[in-house]
């Protein structure tokens, strides 16, 4: 499948750089689409990791000096990187399996602010039940046989493609 796919020079180009930067510990300026807005922008990063998603994705996540906050950019939306002198440390504290551990799909602020309590009909129950979609999930069997599925995420925007998936389901 990825061969029937032309080679993205720029993508390729903006991995390498990313990666280098993570693995020689310095800064890493970015530009492109990284908010939710669309717009382009510009920010100084330190990325901690690179991390695939399922469905194809793949994200760099570290501190952001705009925000000042620690973000996840899709790396695809990354228009171009430049690698900086400056270096950094990631912090001792920082555990990025408590990071992720509240994602749906990647993106967010890893704080896990938002319940979501999804009802699930009769027929897809068993489907729901039979695996964990999430580290905080709890499923519920009701008195009609259906199930709900209750997950504490960051961004829920992040759930609507899966949500949808599930058709008249959910």
């Amino acid at each position: 499948a990825v061969r029937a796919h032309p080679i993205d020079r720029n993508f390729v180009l903006v991995l390498e750089t990313i990666t280098r930067a993570w693995l020689e510990r310095r800064r890493v300026k970015l530009w492109g689409s990284l908010l939710r807005s669309g717009e382009i922008s510009v920010h100084e990063f330190s990325p901690y990791f690179v991390e695939p998603t399922a469905s194809g994705g793949l994200y760099a996540i570290g501190f952001d000096d705009l925000s000042q906050s620690i973000r996840a950019f899709k790396i695809v939306s990354i228009k171009r990187a430049k690698l900086l002198d400056s270096g950094y440390e990631i912090p001792r504290h920082f555990d990025r399996r408590h990071y992720l551990a509240n994602m749906w799909g990647i993106s967010g602020d890893g704080e896990g602010q938002t319940q979501v309590v999804l009802a699930f009909s009769t027929d897809v129950t068993p489907l729901i039940k039979e695996r964990i979609w999430h580290s905080s999930q709890r499923i519920e069997t009701l008195d009609d046989k259906r199930c709900t599925l209750h997950v504490q995420v960051a961004d829920w925007h992040e759930l609507l493609p899966w949500i949808r998936s599930w058709g008249a389901q959910v």
